[in-house]
């Protein structure tokens, strides 16, 4: 089986024994962060685990984050003896804080472009989340059947220099955002992906939620269950507005473009009442940067389509760090970017979701947890 203590290694040396963590892995969030509470510590400990070292966070065997040493508290009290609290973030932490050169990518491709920017601390960019989903299943773990990754469009993209004070990832996420593409790193420590939800997998998890009295009781794997369903941020219809690239004269007082307009609706009613909405409520983007009506229906169902993703996700906890699936011997550790069957007998919920965020946590109190954000399969994501 799956060893499901946590290491953290600092160059030749390795550090066990933590009393408490929080380990994150979130696609849709530039940087994972990590905290880990050692107890019995001295001066040793505090010499080894020093600000800014390099360190790689394992469960047992398998490597679920790579990154820096960002905060140190060491704690001396009555009760709680001898501790040291430390915490920091994977490699792409230094995406966020650190400033982008003043460069011009004079139309790169978007694998170039990000390599260049994110060359000083990441040597690998890839399209494709297959064997960082793998490894972080853990060796010898199995996961759903996969038919295929989403393909990426990695052609040139227009010219655009570096405005003064935008860090590394604003500078990555501009154009990320431009692609309708998703990036996050890789627990390598080394490889920087660009890529998208992969819907096109079978569930690796199974997750139980039974309703009271129910005879399949024993199949229930649930601590916490929380869906959330939201229509705060959501619209009817959407309508994006841009100016068109033709223009005509209007009696003499001068040239004006002609604008150009795209809708999206939700249901099938007028202004797109009938599906989640029961009263019209239409939303207005307005980009002078679309020229074409074909880019302005684009940009409007595309805000549509991120808008609705964020408006419905589940949250639930469980017990333990990984979960053994049917024909395997080694249980496969919780991973992003990975389905997950969900039912809830209480609440009338049964499908498919996908992982988007993981946490794995130890304290005292609740012992090894893990606690996941998933959306509904073929959800929309925007980072």
């Amino acid at each position: 089986m799956i060893d499901d203590e946590v290491v953290l290694k600092v160059g030749s040396k390795s550090f066990r024994g933590w009393s408490d963590y929080s380990i994150d892995s979130d696609m849709l969030q530039a940087a994972d962060n990590f905290t880990m509470k050692l107890g019995g510590a001295g001066r040793a400990e505090m010499a080894l685990l020093e600000l800014d070292a390099e360190v790689e966070v394992y469960m047992g065997e398998t490597r679920v984050l790579s990154g820096f040493l960002e905060d140190r508290t060491p704690v001396s009290s009555r009760d709680g003896g001898n501790v040291i609290t430390i915490g920091g973030r994977d490699r792409a932490g230094r995406l966020l804080d650190e400033a982008c050169e003043l460069i011009s990518f004079n139309n790169l491709g978007l694998l170039d472009l990000v390599q260049l920017v994110a060359g000083p601390w990441f040597s690998s960019i890839v399209t494709s989340n297959a064997t960082n989903r793998r490894l972080l299943g853990g060796r010898g773990a199995r996961m759903g059947k996969i038919t295929k990754e989403p393909a990426i469009a990695t052609g040139p993209n227009p010219d655009r220099k570096v405005q003064p004070g935008e860090s590394r990832w604003q500078v990555i996420e501009h154009w990320a955002s431009e692609a309708e593409v998703l990036v996050w790193a890789a627990a390598d420590g080394r490889t920087l992906v660009i890529g998208l939800p992969n819907y096109a997998q079978a569930p690796s998890f199974r997750f139980f939620h039974p309703a009271e009295s129910s005879p399949r009781a024993a199949e229930a794997n649930l601590q916490d269950f929380q869906l959330h369903e939201s229509v705060g941020d959501r619209f009817s219809k959407m309508v994006a507005v841009g100016l068109g690239t033709d223009f005509k004269r209007d009696g003499g007082d001068g040239s004006r473009y002609i604008s150009v307009r795209g809708e999206a609706t939700d249901g099938p009613g007028e202004h797109g009442i009938g599906k989640t909405f029961r009263q019209r409520k239409v939303g207005m983007v307005v980009d002078s940067d679309l020229k074409t009506q074909k880019q302005a229906l684009r940009r409007a169902i595309r805000e549509m389509a991120e808008r609705d993703g964020a408006g419905i996700s589940l949250e639930i906890q469980v017990a333990g760090h990984s979960q053994l699936i049917a024909g395997s011997r080694t249980p496969t550790l919780y991973a992003v970017d990975a389905m997950a069957h969900v039912e809830s007998e209480h609440w009338g919920i049964s499908g498919d979701w996908l992982i988007t965020k993981r946490t794995f946590r130890r304290s005292r109190g609740a012992g090894r947890t893990t606690t996941m954000t998933l959306v509904p399969k073929g959800t929309t994501l925007r980072i």
